[in-house]
């Protein structure tokens, strides 16, 4: 393992066509992210990277897609801002403190 990673554990992997979980599995985000993007690109539309006990308890409580995805901790989107993570990794995405 390497120690400043973005690292996610029991990871949740959804995208916004699904109403439920595509993967699930540890990630390495520094190591796999390219693979999530090539991912992402082929289905045509983003992944959403969750913590186990969001999908499983907490997705449940939102009502709308845009809200779940927002939580998300990690995204092959562009354009998402973790609002979980403060701080830079790989100068693109966000890593947790």
């Amino acid at each position: 393992m390497h120690l400043d990673n973005l690292v996610v554990f029991n990871a949740n992997v959804i995208c916004r066509s699904h109403k439920e979980r595509v993967w699930r599995g540890d990630l390495d985000i520094t190591l796999d992210g390219d693979k999530l993007r090539a991912v992402a690109k082929e289905i045509g539309e983003p992944l959403y990277v969750f913590h186990e006990q969001f999908i499983e308890f907490g997705a449940k409580n939102m009502i709308a897609v845009k809200e779940i995805l927002e939580t998300a901790l990690w995204s092959t989107d562009p354009e998402f801002v973790s609002k979980i993570y403060s701080e830079y990794v790989d100068g693109d995405q966000r890593r947790a403190m």
